[in-house]
């Protein structure tokens, strides 16, 4: 099983260290994200014993990205950066695809080579200070998106970037094997969101629409699943893919349900973050 712990910032709860211990003499696969403000040696330690690959979020050069974050932030994330490399670690740096950032997205990989990490690169979705400080990607940002995909998909770009599948021009056929009722899409299918107050959903995207019941108090990993507890993955699992997708021979049918509802108040549309629908606002031949 792979478990993702984000934030806020996971360093910050209190019970950390025996989340860290508990999860992975369970055979978890971890990784976490970190805002890097809170980064001490015995979390060092831990991470590195553990083997918990970590990602530092970077939103941006540091006018961007401190404007998001605060100020001093960026020089936060390198000096984090650096002691967690030092500290035997497994990191990287980590950007969401955000309005503002896009014009920073080839200074930032640049920087990643320069401190010899990998840096990942995601679509924003609809949740938190996302939807407040309006940063997710629309329609309108079709042609600087596409730029970016286009650089981030070149030969002498691609070693030292990891993407969102769906981003990427060139689908690994391994990534079809991980696939759950033929979809890219996670929720439901092959994750499910846990709070840090023990609430359920199929997806943190999704929103407080779909969050029900508290784990152990009404039931087990497995009885959420499977459905023994409330319906909501099972109507997750019943959105349809736009139809666009039925002819379509890329493998990230149905994108992001939870960006398209956001968008367009329905699921029917498809996400503006899909690869080809940027190509077709932009008049750009698809791969």
């Amino acid at each position: 099983m792979y478990v993702k712990i984000g934030g806020g910032d996971p360093f910050l709860h209190p019970d950390f260290e025996t989340i860290i211990t508990l999860l992975r003499s369970a055979g978890c696969f971890l990784t976490i994200s970190t805002n890097s403000v809170t980064v001490t040696p015995r979390i060092v330690e831990l991470l590195a014993e553990t083997n918990v690959r970590t990602s530092v979020s970077i939103e941006g050069m540091e006018a961007v990205n401190d404007n998001l974050r605060g100020s001093g932030h960026f020089q936060k994330v390198l000096d984090a950066l650096e002691t967690l490399k030092r500290g035997g670690v497994n990191v990287l740096l980590r950007t969401t695809l955000l309005r503002q950032n896009l014009d920073d997205v080839p200074e930032l990989v640049e920087l990643a080579k320069s401190r010899g990490v990998k840096i990942k690169f995601s679509y924003c979705r609809p949740a938190g200070r996302a939807v407040h400080n309006q940063t997710m990607l629309s329609s309108q940002d079709s042609p600087n998106y596409l730029k970016v995909l286009e650089y981030l998909n070149s030969p002498e770009v691609l070693p030292y970037v990891l993407m969102d599948e769906g981003m990427m021009f060139s689908q690994p056929v391994e990534v079809a094997q991980k696939l759950l009722r033929g979809r890219m899409c996670g929720a439901a299918n092959r994750s499910m969101h846990i709070d840090a107050n023990s609430k359920v959903s199929p997806c943190v995207f999704f929103g407080p629409t779909f969050s029900f019941g508290k784990i152990y108090q009404d039931g087990t990993i497995r009885d959420f699943w499977r459905g023994k507890v409330g319906n909501k993955f099972q109507t997750v699992r019943a959105i349809r893919q736009p139809s666009e997708c039925d002819s379509c021979n890329r493998l990230c049918k149905n994108e992001c349900p939870a960006s398209r509802f956001y968008f367009w108040g329905n699921y029917n549309q498809q996400d503006p973050n899909c690869l080809y629908e940027a190509m077709r606002r932009c008049g750009s031949p698809t791969i």
